[in-house]
């Protein structure tokens, strides 16, 4: 029962996507939209369904089975599309996140480099003592002559 739902959704997501041309937030907006109007629909179906059975001589314990199936069905198909969704936003999420650090440690390594060459060339520019401490300006290492 489940399963013509899940097409039914698919084929109205496609023909909104054709054609729509807006924003991303209002894209989210309708296809939810779509999707609560769909569940609403494949809902009062099945419960009128229900009922009709029910109203031509089903008993009540076969109903409430019949309900049971229904709802179960329903609520497993709602379950494993979120799954899904969650599933995909956490590998495009995962995506993002790899190509954000992969730029930000290709950033960092190239400013790591500057600095590193900008070093270098004080070590390599004109020694000066410092008065009293015997060590010549730049060449202690420490990087607390720079402040000098």
């Amino acid at each position: 029962m489940a399963e013509p739902l899940a097409g039914r959704l698919r084929r109205a997501e496609a023909a909104l996507r054709e054609s729509f041309a807006g924003p991303e937030t209002e894209w989210r907006e309708r296809r939810r939209r779509i999707r609560l109007d769909l569940l609403r629909e494949h809902v009062t179906t099945g419960y009128d369904r229900l009922k009709t059975r029910h109203a031509d001589g089903a008993s009540g314990a076969e109903s409430v089975r019949a309900y049971a199936r229904f709802m179960d069905d329903l609520l497993r198909w709602l379950f494993d599309t979120a799954d899904g969704e969650a599933d995909q936003l956490r590998r495009d999420c995962d995506a993002y996140v790899d190509t954000t650090l992969g730029e930000l440690e290709e950033s960092l390594g190239n400013a790591l480099q500057t600095v590193n060459r900008s070093r270098a060339s004080m070590w390599r520019g004109p020694s000066r003592p410092v008065t009293g401490s015997g060590v010549a300006l730049g060449r202690s290492g420490t990087g607390m002559d720079l402040i000098d």
